[in-house]
């Protein structure tokens, strides 16, 4: 049996599509758990309304990573799927990747391609994602090429390295799959068997600050466990420290702040004093902010 497990917060439209794409799988031998992390909205009653065919679990609001382990701590099959709420899976999905696991039990993570979407229809992938196979650890941490909604995974991969680390708010996906492969190998299927959502609308200073302040978590950990190893990458953690920093630089532009954005690349530079975009940011930074927040100024009212 596979366990599906998909989390949602205060997305009852989005989470019933994800649900009615897991439900349509042509492999019938599947649980779907969906984990409610406090929802404050009228998800409940929506997802009351599927009865036997989910096992709907409510929980206090703690984050994707807490609403995962709650899903993993619930599943009793031996391959284990994660859906994003937003995503929908094509109705093959689970037959492929599970007639995959029995021609390869090695396996520890089991991914596919994707189509990506948004309102307006396909969307492109501006990514470069270059997916491959095998042992991938330190391919991975340079270029997260896995997308989570795609992901299976057997339970001796869970037993192994342990749940999502809930110190993270959002990068809890990118830091389990990374303890895995350094484990397991990982198997590509080259089938788009998702299809994954894009947002139009620009980020907010909040998500791009998030973004940077959870990527530098990320660096600090995986620098705790691997630095003394060798396993990571020639001056990976001065790399992937600059581009954080530079992003929360590019989030205090979006609110004026030249002094605070001037910070942060000065922090990228020490990091990494061969990341010439930095010395150019720091240089610019005056006149983004003023650009950045003079644009925003005249939408600053409520939506």
């Amino acid at each position: 049996m596979i366990s599906v497990i998909l989390t949602t917060y205060n997305r009852p439209a989005m989470t019933c599509e994800a649900i009615d794409s897991v439900l349509a799988q042509t492999h019938g031998d599947f649980e779907a758990i969906v984990v409610d992390d406090g929802s404050t909205d009228d998800t409940q009653g929506v997802l009351a309304r599927y009865g036997d065919r989910i096992r709907m679990i409510r929980k206090e609001n703690g984050g994707v990573a807490s609403a995962r382990n709650v899903g993993l701590e619930a599943a009793r099959g031996e391959l284990i799927a994660f859906l994003d709420d937003d995503d929908l899976w094509l109705p093959e999905k689970l037959e492929v990747q599970e007639a995959y696991h029995r021609r390869h039990p090695e396996v520890g993570l089991i991914y596919t391609d994707c189509l990506r979407f948004d309102e307006r229809g396909p969307a492109p992938d501006p990514s470069g994602r270059r997916p491959r196979s095998g042992w991938v650890f330190r391919a991975f941490v340079e270029e997260y090429f896995i997308i989570f909604s795609t992901l299976v995974v057997p339970r001796a991969v869970i037993e192994r390295v342990g749940h999502f680390d809930e110190e993270y708010l959002r990068g809890d996906d990118v830091d389990f799959m990374g303890r895995a492969l350094e484990h397991f190998p990982a198997g590509y299927i080259d089938r788009k068997l998702i299809r994954r959502r894009k947002y139009v609308r620009p980020r907010t200073p909040a998500e791009v600050r998030l973004s940077g302040t959870e990527q530098l978590l990320y660096v600090r950990k995986f620098q705790e466990r691997y630095a003394d190893r060798g396993l990571l990458p020639y001056r990976w953690a001065a790399r992937k420290t600059a581009r954080a920093e530079l992003k929360i630089a590019r989030a205090c532009e979006m609110l004026g702040d030249a002094p605070g954005a001037r910070e942060h690349c000065r922090r990228a530079i020490c990091a990494d004093p061969l990341h010439l975009r930095a010395y150019r940011r720091w240089l610019q930074a005056p006149l983004r902010a003023r650009r950045s927040h003079g644009a925003a100024a005249p939408s600053s009212g409520p939506p």
